[in-house]
Protein backbone atom coordinates (compact mmCIF):
# COMPACT_ATOMS: atom_id res chain seq x y z
CA UNK A 1 0.00 0.00 0.00
CA UNK A 2 0.85 3.30 -0.36
CA UNK A 3 0.12 6.61 1.53
CA UNK A 4 1.23 10.45 0.47
CA UNK A 5 2.28 12.46 3.69
CA UNK A 6 0.25 15.81 3.61
CA UNK A 7 1.41 16.46 -0.19
CA UNK A 8 5.13 15.62 0.70
CA UNK A 9 6.73 12.50 1.03
CA UNK A 10 4.96 9.02 0.08
CA UNK A 11 5.61 6.12 2.40
CA UNK A 12 5.05 2.67 0.62
CA UNK A 13 4.50 -0.77 2.94
CA UNK A 14 4.50 -3.97 1.44
CA UNK A 15 3.93 -7.81 3.30
CA UNK A 16 4.17 -11.07 2.58
CA UNK A 17 4.06 -14.44 4.06
CA UNK A 18 6.13 -17.54 2.67
CA UNK A 19 5.54 -21.18 3.59
CA UNK A 20 7.49 -23.87 2.27
CA UNK A 21 6.38 -27.47 2.12
CA UNK A 22 8.78 -30.72 1.38
CA UNK A 23 11.77 -29.19 1.38
CA UNK A 24 13.76 -32.36 2.94
CA UNK A 25 13.21 -33.53 -0.27
CA UNK A 26 14.95 -31.36 -2.07
CA UNK A 27 17.79 -30.78 -0.07
CA UNK A 28 18.09 -34.74 -0.38
CA UNK A 29 17.40 -34.62 -4.43
CA UNK A 30 19.36 -31.79 -5.31
CA UNK A 31 22.38 -30.49 -2.67
CA UNK A 32 23.53 -34.22 -0.94
CA UNK A 33 26.92 -34.62 -3.65
CA UNK A 34 26.16 -38.20 -3.77
CA UNK A 35 22.69 -37.79 -5.66
CA UNK A 36 22.33 -38.60 -8.58
CA UNK A 37 20.95 -35.09 -8.87
CA UNK A 38 22.66 -33.06 -7.15
CA UNK A 39 23.30 -29.63 -8.53
CA UNK A 40 26.27 -27.93 -7.72
CA UNK A 41 25.39 -24.40 -8.45
CA UNK A 42 22.18 -23.92 -6.18
CA UNK A 43 22.97 -22.48 -2.98
CA UNK A 44 23.33 -24.37 0.04
CA UNK A 45 24.17 -22.20 2.85
CA UNK A 46 21.12 -23.33 5.16
CA UNK A 47 22.41 -25.76 7.70
CA UNK A 48 21.51 -29.52 7.15
CA UNK A 49 20.71 -32.52 8.95
CA UNK A 50 22.66 -35.50 8.03
CA UNK A 51 22.88 -39.30 8.58
CA UNK A 52 25.25 -41.48 10.51
CA UNK A 53 27.33 -41.92 7.04
CA UNK A 54 27.57 -38.12 6.92
CA UNK A 55 24.90 -37.38 3.70
CA UNK A 56 22.36 -34.41 3.79
CA UNK A 57 19.16 -35.65 4.89
CA UNK A 58 16.88 -32.32 4.94
CA UNK A 59 17.26 -28.74 6.70
CA UNK A 60 18.09 -28.16 10.24
CA UNK A 61 15.09 -25.74 10.27
CA UNK A 62 11.63 -25.71 8.19
CA UNK A 63 10.73 -22.46 6.48
CA UNK A 64 7.81 -19.90 6.90
CA UNK A 65 9.25 -16.66 6.21
CA UNK A 66 6.80 -13.28 7.18
CA UNK A 67 8.59 -11.14 5.09
CA UNK A 68 7.68 -6.89 5.74
CA UNK A 69 8.95 -3.97 3.94
CA UNK A 70 8.58 -0.42 3.42
CA UNK A 71 10.26 2.80 1.80
CA UNK A 72 9.92 6.65 2.47
CA UNK A 73 10.07 8.79 -0.83
CA UNK A 74 10.93 12.57 -0.81
CA UNK A 75 10.12 14.11 -3.92
CA UNK A 76 12.70 16.92 -4.22
CA UNK A 77 16.16 17.25 -2.34
CA UNK A 78 18.60 19.19 -4.40
CA UNK A 79 16.69 18.84 -7.60
CA UNK A 80 15.87 15.33 -7.44
CA UNK A 81 14.37 12.35 -5.58
CA UNK A 82 15.60 10.67 -2.21
CA UNK A 83 14.53 7.57 -0.50
CA UNK A 84 14.83 5.47 2.79
CA UNK A 85 14.09 1.82 2.45
CA UNK A 86 14.04 -1.17 4.72
CA UNK A 87 12.89 -4.96 4.42
CA UNK A 88 12.97 -7.83 6.88
CA UNK A 89 12.51 -11.61 6.79
CA UNK A 90 11.71 -13.28 9.85
CA UNK A 91 11.54 -17.27 9.38
CA UNK A 92 9.61 -18.86 12.23
CA UNK A 93 10.34 -22.21 12.31
CA UNK A 94 13.61 -21.62 12.29
CA UNK A 95 16.01 -23.56 15.05
CA UNK A 96 18.19 -20.42 15.57
CA UNK A 97 19.27 -17.34 13.68
CA UNK A 98 16.55 -16.39 11.80
CA UNK A 99 16.32 -13.07 10.99
CA UNK A 100 17.45 -10.51 8.16
CA UNK A 101 17.20 -7.55 7.06
CA UNK A 102 18.45 -4.83 4.45
CA UNK A 103 17.81 -1.22 4.83
CA UNK A 104 19.45 1.63 2.92
CA UNK A 105 18.89 4.97 0.86
CA UNK A 106 18.64 6.14 -2.35
CA UNK A 107 19.20 9.40 -4.25
CA UNK A 108 19.01 10.56 -8.11
CA UNK A 109 16.71 10.17 -10.96
CA UNK A 110 14.78 6.91 -10.06
CA UNK A 111 12.08 8.39 -7.37
CA UNK A 112 11.40 4.91 -5.99
CA UNK A 113 12.24 1.12 -6.06
CA UNK A 114 16.06 2.60 -4.91
CA UNK A 115 17.36 -0.87 -4.58
CA UNK A 116 16.52 -2.09 -8.33
CA UNK A 117 16.60 2.04 -9.52
CA UNK A 118 14.60 1.35 -13.16
CA UNK A 119 15.33 4.75 -14.90
CA UNK A 120 13.52 6.00 -18.05
CA UNK A 121 15.26 8.58 -20.05
CA UNK A 122 18.46 9.21 -21.42
CA UNK A 123 20.94 10.77 -19.01
CA UNK A 124 18.75 9.64 -15.91
CA UNK A 125 21.16 8.56 -12.89
CA UNK A 126 20.62 6.87 -9.20
CA UNK A 127 22.85 5.66 -6.98
CA UNK A 128 21.71 3.72 -4.11
CA UNK A 129 23.28 2.38 -0.74
CA UNK A 130 22.24 -0.86 0.95
CA UNK A 131 23.34 -3.07 3.98
CA UNK A 132 21.88 -6.55 4.86
CA UNK A 133 22.41 -9.11 7.35
CA UNK A 134 20.51 -12.34 6.71
CA UNK A 135 20.99 -15.05 9.27
CA UNK A 136 21.70 -18.44 8.46
CA UNK A 137 18.04 -19.69 8.25
CA UNK A 138 16.28 -16.61 7.95
CA UNK A 139 15.77 -17.05 4.23
CA UNK A 140 15.51 -20.10 1.67
CA UNK A 141 19.26 -19.69 0.08
CA UNK A 142 18.09 -21.65 -2.76
CA UNK A 143 16.25 -18.86 -3.61
CA UNK A 144 17.74 -15.56 -2.32
CA UNK A 145 19.95 -13.10 -3.63
CA UNK A 146 23.12 -15.34 -5.15
CA UNK A 147 25.33 -12.76 -5.87
CA UNK A 148 26.41 -13.15 -2.20
CA UNK A 149 28.20 -16.05 -2.12
CA UNK A 150 31.26 -15.72 -0.24
CA UNK A 151 34.49 -17.51 -1.85
CA UNK A 152 37.64 -17.68 -0.59
CA UNK A 153 40.76 -19.85 -1.11
CA UNK A 154 39.59 -22.72 0.75
CA UNK A 155 36.20 -23.07 0.43
CA UNK A 156 33.25 -21.31 -1.24
CA UNK A 157 29.52 -20.18 1.19
CA UNK A 158 27.30 -20.75 -1.69
CA UNK A 159 23.83 -18.88 -1.30
CA UNK A 160 23.06 -15.24 0.68
CA UNK A 161 22.46 -16.30 4.14
CA UNK A 162 24.82 -16.35 7.09
CA UNK A 163 26.16 -12.95 5.27
CA UNK A 164 26.60 -9.46 5.58
CA UNK A 165 26.83 -7.13 3.06
CA UNK A 166 27.24 -3.44 2.37
CA UNK A 167 26.24 -2.74 -2.15
CA UNK A 168 26.74 0.05 -3.68
CA UNK A 169 24.78 1.25 -6.82
CA UNK A 170 25.23 3.31 -9.65
CA UNK A 171 22.63 3.32 -12.23
CA UNK A 172 22.86 5.60 -15.58
CA UNK A 173 20.38 5.31 -19.33
CA UNK A 174 22.70 5.83 -21.76
CA UNK A 175 20.31 6.34 -24.86
CA UNK A 176 16.44 5.23 -24.62
CA UNK A 177 15.74 1.69 -23.10
CA UNK A 178 19.44 1.05 -22.58
CA UNK A 179 20.72 1.33 -18.84
CA UNK A 180 23.87 0.43 -17.34
CA UNK A 181 24.55 -0.53 -13.82
CA UNK A 182 27.55 -0.28 -11.75
CA UNK A 183 27.46 -2.74 -8.31
CA UNK A 184 30.17 -3.18 -6.07
CA UNK A 185 29.35 -6.12 -2.69
CA UNK A 186 31.62 -6.00 0.23
CA UNK A 187 30.53 -8.90 1.86
CA UNK A 188 31.64 -11.34 5.27
CA UNK A 189 30.52 -14.30 6.49
CA UNK A 190 28.73 -14.20 9.98
CA UNK A 191 29.24 -17.76 11.43
CA UNK A 192 32.30 -19.33 10.10
CA UNK A 193 32.45 -21.97 12.00
CA UNK A 194 28.96 -22.98 11.25
CA UNK A 195 29.31 -22.10 7.96
CA UNK A 196 28.74 -25.38 5.00
CA UNK A 197 32.25 -25.11 3.61
CA UNK A 198 35.78 -24.48 5.04
CA UNK A 199 36.17 -19.91 5.16
CA UNK A 200 40.12 -19.19 5.85
CA UNK A 201 40.49 -15.78 7.41
CA UNK A 202 38.40 -13.47 7.79
CA UNK A 203 38.62 -10.75 4.85
CA UNK A 204 35.97 -8.77 3.01
CA UNK A 205 35.26 -10.26 -0.28
CA UNK A 206 34.68 -7.67 -2.46
CA UNK A 207 32.91 -8.52 -5.59
CA UNK A 208 32.05 -5.68 -8.51
CA UNK A 209 29.52 -6.53 -11.55
CA UNK A 210 28.91 -4.00 -14.52
CA UNK A 211 25.33 -5.12 -16.08
CA UNK A 212 23.67 -3.63 -18.94
CA UNK A 213 19.86 -3.90 -19.74
CA UNK A 214 18.38 -3.21 -23.03
CA UNK A 215 14.19 -2.76 -22.66
CA UNK A 216 12.24 -3.72 -25.54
Amino acid sequence: SETVIADGPKLTVAFADYHYEDMNEVAQKYLEPSSSSYNSQLARSNAFTKNADGKITGFASQFNIINGGGELNFGNVLGYSAGLFGEVAYNTQADSDGTGFATGAGFGNSGRDWYHNSLKNPGEWAISYTYQRVGKDAVLALFSYSDLDYVTSSGTQKGASNVQASILRLDYVLFPNFQLTAKAHFINALDRSDANATLDGNATLVRTQLDAALKF
